[in-house]
């Protein structure tokens, strides 16, 4: 399998046009703007993408085979007037990435959403809570250890607030990383608004993130979740609770996490 999957790196080939240079793929079409990228780096960024792509799918467990994935693309382009600096549209199979950071999210958004097995498409807090999860975890399922695709740099907030997210992490004991800053910025919300406010723009991202977390790692597995993902009008028959319910769990479990009770 290994010598047979070498033989199709091998007959890869870059493309261009006028604006892009481009790869396809038995998995997708790679399109990069040739004002942020040089020939000589598409390459190796292709070879990285396929190999995690390949972890992504496995990681999530659900039926997405080459079939499904037929037409795929995605264009890295740095000036993506969008937004967000990312975005699966769905209805082409299309993802826009103004960097491959970005990538694992709008990646993840295209296996769960475009699987076979997702009879429905849930709410946005499964499933922007699903590809922010998995951004934030994928290094420790992956293959190999990546160059092109990396963890995310701590967004961090504005001076206050920023010490006082630093503060909850340091007495937690936990690693300095963007997801437990991000987790510790929702408690700093949670203590401000004396809860999490739901209007918040970024509820599905936030919450979402602790919500998929806390069904993955304490209530049985992803395998678990994605099944109430792909269903999720079955969710109180897969968890034995409302989605409110375990929603509530989750931001109290998150909290714990920093000593708050």
């Amino acid at each position: 399998w290994i010598n047979e999957q070498d033989q199709k790196l091998d007959a890869l080939k870059v493309e261009e046009d006028e604006r892009w240079y481009f790869v396809r793929t038995e998995w997708m079409t790679f399109y990069f703007a040739r004002s942020d990228y040089q020939k000589e780096d598409v390459m190796p960024i292709v070879v990285e993408a396929l190999s995690l792509m390949a972890d992504i799918r496995a990681y999530l467990g659900v039926y997405y085979t080459k079939d499904d994935a037929q037409g795929a693309v995605c264009y890295f382009n740095s000036s993506f007037d969008g937004s967000s600096d990312g975005k699966f549209f769905a209805y082409d199979q299309r993802l826009v990435c103004r960097d491959t950071v970005l990538f694992v999210h709008e990646y993840a958004h295209m296996v769960s959403m475009s699987s076979f097995d997702c009879l429905y498409i849930p709410s946005g807090l499964f499933v922007e809570g699903l590809a922010t999860y998995v951004t934030y975890t994928f290094q420790d399922i992956t293959s190999q250890e990546y160059q092109y695709f990396v963890e995310r740099d701590v967004y961090e907030w504005e001076a206050d607030a920023h010490q006082e997210i630093c503060a909850l992490i340091t007495q937690s004991g936990m690693e300095y990383n963007a997801e437990n800053y991000r987790k510790a910025a929702i408690v700093l919300l949670e203590i401000w608004c004396d809860g999490y406010p739901e209007d918040r723009l970024d509820y599905s991202y936030e919450i979402g993130q602790i919500f998929v977390e806390y069904c993955v790692e304490e209530l049985g597995g992803m395998q678990k979740f994605m099944s109430a993902f792909n269903d999720y009008l079955k969710f109180e028959d897969v968890y034995g609770k409302t989605v409110e319910e375990v929603v509530k769990e989750a931001r109290e479990w998150n909290m714990a996490q920093f000593g708050i009770e």
